[in-house]
């Protein structure tokens, strides 16, 4: 928890060192007006929260002066300086904005999602009017909103159904268990909380159509503000813990904040999440949080297991509430001692239920923050209420596991999380035999190691429920490699053809070949189609010419940090290429599940077999002849396949090791993919051949071969801690070591090494994108004008509007150089 009176964007006219107003009015204010009789009677200054355009951009705390009694005597100078003291936060929004005009807002072109409102309450109903009656207000409006009273001794559904909501009783005290009753009376795939406390800005659904488009994004949290700071205590306690988290659109995962710390990106009164991504993961327990010993953490906990699961979590400033903080200093007492109650009951738990012994570090937060506020005090920048708030925090956090386990007792739980229960696995229904006719429309190809008869019945099995008449389709099965030979006779296969080398490319040109179909479809041997894909591939197809790419991401992110990290970027490719105004590159084509025309194999020659079991990249490099020759790729997102495949360390350093010799291979034959590969950050010119690179490649070689144990057991020791910053840097360090090996290798073999090449794309915002190259992205070189703003790329080689505008942002250089349109 942090407040925004210290972190926020641009604050404090009031001198250095100087300590908050005891009273402050809360004012809201367009930028571009002026404040316009902005009255301080009664008070000693004024929280000024600025919007552009609707958006939250920054803070302003002005203090009433000595020397006049009410500000609003000298209108003009206040504006000039809210405007002066904003400024850069302004300007930030403006490039933001600019920046987004010319990459495409691509959620503009999707429907917005079905959300329901939940509003836990209890005994309040004062404030729940008030809130009831800022939700009736809403634009866009919810799909539902529901009530949850949580053993209340007052009423409430008279006052809810007036409104038009739901209300439901949960007789079980405690917010968790309201929060678990919200979950299971909502209709829609996505829920969003608030308190009766807090009073929703009109525009508070807004931006989870942008941010829920991303399948990996589980919560959205937002920005809290004070509705009013009429009294000393609650500028205390918005000094000290209040609700938000700064004015800039965050997007956090594992690599980039620890779950335990959750709470630096959201608040339980203002969360949205994603049902479908809380499944199994039993986000809020029913000890944690207001009705209970702990008092709060639930909140927390729920963002913090979503981290944990592999998901991202956004923090949306345009997703605000209003808070009504507690009046006076008995409940200020009491709200922070409880804060620090829940905040030590949430860590113990993560430590004893989730092994998360990242939880230790945090521990000693209340603490510090005590500490922080006793010294600025001294210093004259707090008073002595804001001490007495840490030492309730300290107070609350000293007898936290106390109150977890009593809390524990009287809800009747354990904290032994609830062993997940797998789901039956789905019989395998036997595709039908074709019955033999006319050319089918298209013939499905399915290359097969042999080695996985189980993936391949599911394969198949997916094949026999599609929506397409089986008369349309033919099933050709191309064995390939060692294994292969023990594939035999399977029913509902039309052909299986002769083995060929051991070779991905060979065993696709091959079944291409042997089709009848105008239409061709590669499919893996481990990924299964939906029902619809097949028959969305074919509506694509006659749509007009091109490759189809269907999406098939991992069936689930699973347990390991390797199965996360390996599904996060699977549903991100895909993600990113069905976004409407996608620049589609070479590294967009996935050969595990896509389709085109049969004579484009004819024309093209197919798979390079040069890319054969030593090697991946076939894909990309026809991709890159397709691109060259002006073929479109067309993202097909109806024809979805999930890809069941298993993901290991060793399987990942091994696909490392190959992917480093097929790059040198690829760079070598298409110049322009240089820079988007790997090759143009770890194997330079200026690096090969140099000690650093001798060194990596022996670190490699060790981690394949003799040292490959310890490496491993070192991972498992980080994962089994919840150490995940120490198990990203180990792995990204053994894993680029590995793909220098792999790099080495092809040189050994006679391969040269591919020059760099210049490749870019230039996206200027008062014009257009404009590309160096039909095949690669390159470096992308943001610019206004003539004049370059910032210049990096992108780590994937894929276009990502999201990336571009955040690495835009990241740096302080653009927005210096960035002049706003007059």
């Amino acid at each position: 928890m942090t407040s925004h009176l210290d972190h926020g964007a641009g604050h404090r006219a009031t001198g250095a060192g100087a300590a908050p107003p005891r009273r402050m009015r809360v004012v809201g204010v367009d930028i571009e007006s002026s404040i316009d009789e902005l009255s301080l009677d009664g008070y000693e200054g004024a929280l000024i929260i600025a919007f552009r355009d609707d958006r939250p951009v920054g803070e302003l705390i002005v203090q009433r002066g000595p020397e006049r009694t009410d500000p609003s005597q000298a209108e003009d100078s206040l504006t000039r300086r809210m405007r002066r003291t904003l400024r850069p936060a302004v300007s930030r929004d403006e490039l933001e904005q600019a920046a987004w005009a010319a990459v495409g807002r691509y959620w503009e072109a999707l429907p917005r999602p079905a959300v329901t409102v939940a509003v836990c309450t209890r005994d309040r109903p004062a404030q729940l009017e008030r809130c009831l009656r800022a939700l009736s207000a809403l634009d866009p409006a919810p799909a539902d909103v529901v009530v949850v009273d949580n053993a209340g001794r007052v009423p409430v559904r008279p006052l809810v159904e007036r409104f038009g909501f739901r209300c439901v009783e949960e007789p079980r005290a405690g917010l968790n268990n309201a929060r678990r009753r919200a979950m299971a009376e909502c209709t829609t795939d996505f829920l969003i909380y608030t308190d009766d406390d807090c009073l929703p800005h009109e525009r508070w659904l807004d931006g989870l159509r942008r941010h829920f488009s991303d399948p990996m994004v589980a919560a959205v949290s937002g920005l809290g503000c004070p509705y009013t700071l009429d009294s000393e205590a609650q500028v205390a306690f918005e000094t000290a813990v209040g609700f938000s988290k700064g004015y800039r659109t965050r997007r956090v995962d594992w690599r980039s904040l620890a779950p335990v710390s959750a709470g630096n990106v959201g608040a339980g009164n203002n969360m949205a999440f994603r049902l479908a991504a809380l499944e199994g993961l039993d986000p809020f327990p029913r000890e944690l949080d207001a009705g209970t010993p702990t008092a709060s953490g639930g909140d927390l906990y729920a963002l913090a297991v979503v981290l944990a699961s592999g998901h991202r979590v956004v923090y949306e400033p345009s997703q605000l509430v209003w808070h009504d903080h507690r009046a006076d200093m008995p409940e200020l007492r009491r709200v922070m001692r409880g804060y620090g109650r829940g905040i030590g009951a949430m860590l113990a738990r993560s430590v004893v239920a989730d092994h998360e012994l990242q939880a230790f570090r945090a521990m000693s937060w209340p603490l510090h923050h005590l500490l922080v506020e006793t010294v600025r005090m001294r210093r004259g920048e707090r008073r002595r209420i804001d001490v007495v708030g840490g030492l309730e925090l300290v107070r609350g956090w000293v007898e936290s596991p106390v109150t977890w386990v009593r809390s524990m007792r009287r809800q009747g739980v354990s904290a032994r999380r609830p062993v997940a229960t797998a789901a039956p696995p789905r019989p395998h229904r036997v595709i039908a035999a074709r019955i033999e006719g006319g050319p089918p429309d298209v013939s499905v190809v399915i290359p097969t190691l042999g080695t996985r008869p189980r993936s391949l019945a599911a394969t198949l099995s997916g094949l026999a429920e599609q929506t397409l008449d089986r008369d349309r389709f033919e099933v050709i099965l191309v064995p390939n490699g060692p294994a292969a030979g023990d594939v035999g006779v399977l029913a509902g296969v039309d052909r299986t053809l002769p083995q060929v080398e051991a070779s991905l490319a060979a065993a696709r040109n091959a079944g291409a070949g042997a089709a009848r179909g105008d239409l061709v479809v590669f499919l893996d041997d481990d990924i299964v189609p939906e029902p619809a894909g097949l028959e969305a591939f074919l509506r694509a197809h006659r749509s007009g010419p091109g490759v189809l790419l269907g999406p098939y991401p991992p069936a689930g992110l699973g347990g390991s940090l390797a199965e996360q990290m390996a599904g996060r970027w699977w549903n991100d490719h895909f993600t990113r290429q069905a976004r409407a105004g996608h620049r589609f590159s070479f590294t967009d084509l996935a050969g595990g599940w896509m389709a085109l025309p049969a004579r484009l194999m004819e024309e093209t020659g197919g798979f390079d077999t040069s890319f054969d079991h030593r090697s991946r990249r076939e894909d990309w490099e026809f991709a890159c002849r397709v691109l060259a020759d002006g073929v479109p790729f067309v993202a097909v997102p109806d024809a979805r396949a999930s890809h069941h495949h298993e993901i290991t360390v060793a399987r990942l350093l091994r696909d490392k090791l190959a992917e480093g010799y097929a790059d040198v291979l690829l760079a070598d034959r298409h110049p322009a993919v240089w820079g988007d590969l790997h090759l143009g950050r770890l194997a330079t010119p200026e690096r090969v051949g140099t000690p650093a690179w001798r060194a990596a490649v022996a670190a490699g070689e060790r981690a394949l071969g003799p040292v490959a144990g310890p490496v491993h057991a070192a991972l498992r020791a980080a994962e089994a801690t919840g150490s995940r910053f120490a198990w990203q840097a180990l792995f990204r360090r053994v894993s680029g070591a590995v793909y220098c090996v792999g790099v080495q290798r092809a040189l050994d073999d006679g391969h040269p090494l591919p020059a760099p090449s210049s490749s870019q794309t230039v996206v200027d915002l008062a014009g257009a994108v404009v590309r160096t190259s039909d095949i690669a992205i390159g470096e992308v070189s943001v610019r206004r004008g003539g004049a370059e703003l910032a210049a990096f790329r992108l780590p994937d080689g894929q276009w990502d509007g999201e990336l571009i505008v955040e690495r835009l942002l990241e740096r302080e250089e653009a927005l210096e150089r960035f002049t706003p349109a007059a």
